[in-house]
């Protein structure tokens, strides 16, 4: 897809799907994906956009809109999306009041399928068209813009247009504009007349844990989206030992995974579903993900908070897993070379006695920003002895150390000229590694904990009961340290900043439900 029009289509898919932003269609039924019915039954990528979502989903909107001052009303929320599509199709003659608004309808979608000759990947852009002389006569228009020659073709009865290559082609099909490579536009008349992604397992499978009330989702085939793209001319051979862990779905199980996004009067929320890998170098990220960790636990003025529960055990897993994802890494390599350098033992010494890790940031200038990790212990007496082994050898490095303990640890510090503040080292029945004696002796004893902190509860809260927090972010103080390094530019003074105000966290987490885990962002808006 190289025309300039085409491209600016795919931009739509982003761009215009912030219409829903403003409000349009206020009152309407249901959104339906009747998109689906024209992406191919094995398609690997499918991404729909509604621009005319369900009721519940425009009132959600309003309010959101009513907690953003840059956009007073729904209208000015429109303009600013127009002006985004205006800049995206400035090469192309078009103009989105004029040329795309009147005929758009409710909704967008991309698919990319393989291909059955065995060729380039299968890909079209799916465009719901309430006026389709209209859609085409668009088209038309950026066509001769650009000068494309396309003749025009038949295929199982629909006219459709396509260039000698056969890389774009253009038709309505079923009430959508069609644009794609030829090979998409053809996979989509075939889905069309008979079956379809709706007609999938697969994609049932993976989207059936998600909220059904949504602005736009997501699904990948992550094993099917190797194959495809191994297809691609000069693509085939680089792909073969690095493809599995990167894109076979979570774990790089192979399976198929789905996304959504949608909006709640408080909320921008993002689930991702995929299926508990079994075995892979990623495998072990999974095995602890619904429980509770140590979020919670860390001290209450953390502004940001993240989390791994069995940490030892992750990060045994990974070691191991990544000799199954063909990348060429010897677990026992990697255990040997430990060894040798720091005289550990890396799973007697280490990853043994790890339980859950917690890492608490804190500060809003340079001057006091501060943090630290807590890894709770196992076994806190081999623990204290590796702290005492790794003391030995920064001594031996010569790292000057000096002796440290509070009320239920004891440990060492050791300071640079370049840091504001030293970095402490203490075990007791946890290990603590923090940069600030403040912060240290906060983690070891704290008074008061994120659980406590009325902004955490509200956080958890959002995410849901279900879910196991990993991990937290407060807004305004990040925006303060932000702001500490450097004056203000007006442009963010006007342009960022009332977003980033309206903004109060970010939280996620996971949780399992028989062989699905579900993950979720929740950026919550007040």
């Amino acid at each position: 897809m190289k025309s300039k029009w085409l491209i600016a289509v795919v931009a739509a898919v982003v761009l215009v799907g912030g219409g829903a932003f403003a409000g349009m269609r206020f009152l309407s039924e249901p959104a339906v994906d009747d998109a689906l019915g024209l992406a191919p039954k094995d398609s690997v990528v499918y991404v729909n956009a509604f621009l005319d979502p369900s009721t519940g989903q425009k009132m959600a909107l309003r309010d959101l809109l009513a907690k953003l001052p840059e956009y007073e009303t729904p209208e000015a929320a429109g303009d600013a999306v127009a002006g985004l599509f205006d800049d995206a199709l400035a090469d192309t003659g078009l103009n989105y009041r004029e040329d795309i608004e009147p005929w758009v309808g409710k909704q967008l979608a991309v698919f990319v399928a393989a291909s059955e000759e065995g060729g380039d990947p299968a890909v079209a852009v799916l465009v719901a068209a309430d006026d389709t002389d209209a859609a085409l006569a668009a088209v038309e228009k950026a066509q001769t813009q650009e000068s494309t020659d396309l003749t025009g073709q038949s295929y199982e009865g629909v006219d459709y247009q396509s260039n000698a290559t056969g890389d774009q082609a253009t038709g309505v099909v079923e009430g959508f504009l069609v644009a794609g490579n030829e090979a998409g536009f053809k996979a989509a008349v075939d889905a069309s007349k008979g079956e379809s992604l709706e007609d999938s397992e697969k994609f049932s499978s993976a989207t059936d844990q998600l909220s059904k009330d949504r602005l736009a989702l997501m699904y990948v085939d992550g094993g099917g989206l190797t194959q495809a793209l191994q297809q691609v001319n000069g693509l085939g051979a680089g792909f073969s030992s690095t493809t599995p862990l990167a894109m076979q779905g979570l774990g790089g199980s192979g399976q198929p995974a789905a996304a959504v996004f949608f909006a709640r009067a408080d909320a921008l929320v993002f689930e991702v579903s995929s299926t508990l890998p079994q075995s892979g170098a990623f495998s072990s990220l999974v095995e602890h993900v619904d429980e509770p960790g140590l979020v919670p636990e860390l001290p209450a003025d953390s502004w940001g908070a993240f989390g791994v529960a069995g940490f030892g055990d992750v990060l045994r897993g990974l070691i191991d897993g990544l000799a199954q994802s063909g990348v060429g890494l010897d677990p026992n390599v990697v255990r040997q070379q430990f060894k040798a350098q720091t005289g550990l033992d890396l799973d007697e010494d280490l990853l043994g006695w790890m339980g859950d890790l917690g890492i608490a940031v804190q500060g809003t200038s340079l001057q006091n920003l501060s943090g630290g990790a807590v890894i709770s212990s196992r076994n806190p007496e081999t623990s204290s002895a590796t702290v005492d082994k790794l003391a030995a050898l920064a001594a031996r490095s010569g790292v000057p150390l000096e002796p440290l303990s509070v009320p239920g640890y004891r440990g060492y510090s050791f300071s640079d000229p370049s840091m504001p503040q030293a970095i402490d080292v203490l075990a007791g029945d946890e290990v603590i590694i923090a940069y600030g004696h403040e912060t240290a002796r906060e983690l070891a004893n704290s008074t008061s904990t994120l659980a406590d902190d009325p902004s955490y509860k509200k956080a958890a809260e959002a995410l849901g009961g279900d879910f196991a927090v990993s991990g937290y972010v407060s807004i305004p103080p990040v925006v303060a340290l932000v702001e500490s390094f450097a004056p203000v530019d007006p442009a963010y003074e006007k342009d960022v900043k009332p977003f980033l105000d309206a903004a109060r966290f970010v939280v996620s987490g996971a949780r399992v439900d028989g062989d699905e885990v579900m993950q979720r962002v929740v950026i919550g808006i007040e």
